[in-house]
């Protein structure tokens, strides 16, 4: 099992509204769900008021590597999370 397994079940069960469901494939998929909405919100204010909202982040070294480290371990958290769940996510839907 890879870290994405389970993503699409879990981003269907997310935009039907059923989270825990979600929760329960793929955590990861609620994230790229939510942040599609964002970002096709971003899109259609952007299009109407053409007036475009912006996130600056100042990244320092420091900064850089703690981020790293922590998506590192964010990541190494999900793929134990995943292959606990194999079974799960091998059979079908």
């Amino acid at each position: 099992m890879d870290p994405l397994c389970g993503g699409t079940r879990a981003a269907r069960l997310t935009a039907q509204g059923k989270l825990a469901a979600a929760w329960t494939y793929n955590p990861l998929g609620i994230l790229a769900t939510f942040a599609a909405a964002a970002a096709a919100l971003r899109l259609t204010v952007g299009l109407i008021a053409r007036r475009w909202l912006n996130l600056q982040i100042h990244w320092n070294p420091r900064m850089r590597w703690a981020a790293l480290a922590l998506v590192v371990f964010a990541l190494t958290l999900l793929e134990i999370r995943q292959q606990g769940r194999a079974d799960l996510l091998t059979k079908p839907y």
